[in-house]
């Protein structure tokens, strides 16, 4: 009786797992492994009519001498290798194939204005009465806004606005009216995450000086619409004239 010893080897592979997430599919991949490694053995060995047995070490080298033997043991572990080859490249090949995963908000907002705080100290946003209109926002620190000049504000404060809303940030009537203080560049985007900075302009000849806590703007929460482009080749042709037509700045009078 011939006898061979064949070594079960663990090929280990580095494959390109750029697409790969999740150990859900390294278990599945290392299964399939497994089974075509398993496979390949049971079909070489039926193959060559080959029985292992428990033999002394002394024997197994003598035996692993013949080259016939060394032979079929070269082919059994090609064999084996190209099983690896055929399993991995299935796996990838049902990867690639994969629809990409949809992102969806960790968060339900659509009815909320959230708000987080940036620093323990930050001041939240509020109304002063229930019926207001806009959120007041306060400095985070103190500063000054140069005579002429402009400054933006710190809040420390940022906001997650409800779905298909933009935030205006506008100037305070009292601000305006007494120190000549109002905002500049005030739109929010419903995708910016950052933090609220308010820019104030000073249209008076005197610098204006700002503590932590004053209440130096106010934002608005108002809904937008994005429709679809369409390029046309005259705009009038499908909406038709009208009297004001191209009459731009001072067109209708001061």
């Amino acid at each position: 009786m011939t006898t061979i010893f064949v070594r079960k080897r663990i090929l280990k592979r580095e494959t390109d797992t750029t697409n790969v997430s999740g150990a859900g599919l390294e278990a599945g991949l290392e299964a399939g492994l497994e089974t075509k490694l398993n496979t390949g053995l049971n079909t070489a060995a039926n193959a060559t009519n080959t029985e292992a047995t428990t033999e002394t070490t002394n024997e197994a080298s003598t035996n692993l001498a013949n080259p016939t033997n060394q032979t079929n043991t070269t082919l059994l572990l090609q064999q084996v290798e190209s099983n690896l080859n055929a399993a991995a490249s299935n796996v990838t090949n049902v990867i690639q194939r994969r629809p990409p995963l949809k992102r969806e908000p960790k968060v339900a907002y659509s009815g909320f204005l959230l708000m987080e705080k940036m620093h323990t100290e930050a001041y939240q946003f509020h109304k002063s009465t229930p019926e207001a209109a806009g959120y007041d926002i306060k400095a985070f620190e103190q500063g000054t806004v140069p005579a002429r000049g402009s400054t933006v504000v710190k809040t420390n404060m940022k906001i997650g606005l409800p779905v298909g809303h933009y935030g205006r940030i506008a100037s305070r009537s009292g601000l305006a009216v007494k120190h000549n203080i109002e905002v500049g560049a005030g739109v929010i985007d419903q995708d910016y995450h950052g933090e609220v900075l308010v820019l104030l302009r000073n249209h008076s000849d005197v610098p204006y000086n700002y503590n932590a806590g004053d209440k130096i703007a106010q934002m608005i929460i108002e809904p937008y619409r994005t429709p679809p482009i369409k390029v046309v080749n005259n705009i009038e042709q499908i909406v038709g004239t009208t009297v004001r037509g191209a009459g731009g700045f001072g067109s209708t009078g001061y």
